[in-house]
């Protein structure tokens, strides 16, 4: 008689007991993720659990297949990017990349290669080439730390942001940059995306196609040698004459 009368505190107790269990899986993972994230390095997300909070709501709106080309050839996507979205301006089509694609996780931001990264030469290379770019085309570029990554990595950008086409909105300006473990994010013409992600030498950035950031915003992977930094060079000039398009013209370096 007196466990009947019991039975609804225990029952009372039993909800939240039970709502703890539940909890323990989703917190574990929950815990594994944030580690994860926080191995992703510096971005221009905060490096701790705010930044890993906005990069979860942004998971909500991030695309997922990276590696399509097709949405660079939609109707609705060349639209936007005319009169020079079509047009190719690398000097010559990509051959394929060699091997497999390096790992990217799927977070939204920052995106990152966590397999085959830079070499601290190759990435010193990197940063070298983007200064000379831009000291060779003063009255149309300039090279300094990066807005989008937080400052973390160098970055060129339009020295007139009043001049950048409408589809860079949210870029403010910024084209080309790299991060720390030796990717790269740029800004392609459809055309030479399509080439880039293709040939495999690119992925889409996860939140391309979000609001204004363009769909042609490209992660590409680090340089492995001098081969593939030359490929690399290719593609950031292609991706400044893209910008460019109609404006002055870019001297290569």
């Amino acid at each position: 008689m007196a466990l009947l009368q019991r039975l609804p505190q225990l029952n009372q107790l039993a909800t939240p007991i039970t709502v703890g269990i539940a909890l323990v899986p989703i917190l574990a993972y929950t815990a594994r993720s944030y580690l994860k994230w926080r191995a992703l390095g510096r971005s221009g997300l905060p490096h701790n659990i705010l930044g890993f909070a906005i990069q979860s709501v942004l998971q909500l709106v991030a695309k997922r297949d990276t590696i399509d080309e097709s949405p660079f050839s939609t109707p609705a996507v060349i639209a936007r990017y005319k009169p020079h979205g079509e047009e190719t301006f690398l000097p010559a089509p990509l051959p394929a990349r060699t091997g497999s694609r390096p790992t990217v996780p799927g977070f939204a931001a920052p995106q990152r290669q966590m397999t085959e990264q830079g070499s601290s030469a190759m990435k010193e290379k990197m940063s070298g080439y983007l200064d000379q770019v831009a000291a060779a085309n003063l009255n149309a570029l300039v090279c300094k730390p990066s807005r989008a990554e937080g400052g973390n990595g160098p970055a060129v950008y339009l020295a007139d942001k009043a001049r950048a086409p409408a589809f860079m909105a949210d870029l403010k300006g910024e084209v080309v940059h790299h991060h720390l473990e030796g990717s790269s994010h740029m800004v392609l013409s459809l055309a030479d995306a399509r080439e880039a992600v293709g040939q495999g030498w690119a992925q889409r950035f996860s939140l391309a196609g979000v609001r204004t950031i363009p769909w042609t915003y490209v992660l590409v992977y680090a340089p492995r040698d001098e081969e593939e930094l030359a490929v690399w060079k290719k593609l950031v000039i292609a991706a400044l004459r893209f910008v460019t398009a109609g404006g002055p013209s870019i001297n290569e370096v």
